[in-house]
């Protein structure tokens, strides 16, 4: 339990953190004050600066231009609320052990932005559906969708995965079972501005788990199964 508080603290933290923008801007004030300047972070609607010559500024949003403050509304992502959910419909064929089933499902994560400030930029959705064979440890990937959003007229959006079956052989104790999911939404930096699963590994790595396409064997360690090419 404790790992996993860690896990969630050191995800709070990469989320939060802010990079200085690569590029300064021109930045004035409502009284026509002008300073050139890169963006380093906003907090409560204090923005915070750094100019040129390396010094730190806190100005408050409602004392920037209105030119500002559509940038703001650009780059600064909002706080987002993930949920996860799945349908699944299962068929059985034969009588008790001597029985396969086969799960149809269907997942999908809902977005909602949380934040009241107004946010213009696009930000990316992945979803990742992850299924385990019932004999042994490897995982599979059994649904990975991705789509890009905004929210300049809703604030929620919804990522709808593809519909995938697993078969399980009740007899041979055999097939594939659901294992889990990893959410992830990334701004128009590709940084990650958040992140949900139902298993403290999967956040731990996701990193992996995101470069991984659909249909391939994973490991323990969450490494690529590579199949063996037997020539003839």
């Amino acid at each position: 339990m404790k790992t996993y508080k860690k896990i969630k603290i050191v995800l709070s933290i990469l989320i939060i953190s802010q990079t200085i923008w690569a590029t300064p801007r021109i930045w004035q004030d409502l009284k026509g004050k002008q300073i050139e300047a890169y963006f380093i972070s906003e907090y409560v609607g204090t923005v915070v600066l750094k100019t040129l010559s390396g010094k730190i500024l806190k100005i408050k949003k409602d004392k920037l231009s209105k030119a500002d403050n559509q940038y703001l509304a650009s780059i600064i992502p909002p706080k987002l609320e993930i949920i996860f959910s799945k349908n699944q419909n299962r068929k059985t064929d034969g009588f008790y052990y001597f029985s396969t089933t086969d799960v149809d499902m269907k997942c999908k994560i809902r977005i909602n932005k949380k934040s009241k400030a107004p946010f213009t930029g696009e930000l990316s959705a992945t979803l990742l559906v992850i299924g385990k064979y019932k004999q042994g440890k490897t995982l599979v990937i059994l649904d990975k969708t991705h789509d890009t959003f905004t929210f300049k007229t809703n604030k929620t959006f919804q990522l709808k995965g593809q519909s995938f079956r697993m078969s399980q052989d009740n007899y041979e104790q055999s097939g594939i079972k659901y294992a889990g999911y990893l959410a992830v939404v990334r701004d128009q930096n590709n940084k990650i501005i958040a992140i949900k699963s139902s298993r403290k590994d999967f956040l731990k790595n996701h990193k992996k788990l995101l470069k991984v396409p659909a249909g391939k064997k994973l490991d323990k360690n969450m490494e690529i199964i590579k199949t063996r090419i037997i020539e003839s």
